[in-house]
């Protein structure tokens, strides 16, 4: 997730045309998505085997 939060900083003062910025924007806005669903996803499925075990 914090992939692309550095990518935005580290590109932030470059010039770059709008359609530039709009992929790079997409782009990274997709991978933090993807990054906060397999966190979730990941996260749900944890505490479900552990409660599991636990109610054994």
């Amino acid at each position: 997730m914090f992939p692309p939060i550095i990518d935005i900083c580290v590109l932030w003062d470059e010039e770059k045309g709008f359609r530039r910025w709009t992929w790079i924007f997409i782009k990274d806005g997709a991978i933090f998505l993807l990054g906060i669903a397999g966190f979730t996803t990941g996260t749900y499925a944890s505490i479900e085997n552990i409660l599991l075990h636990i109610n054994d």
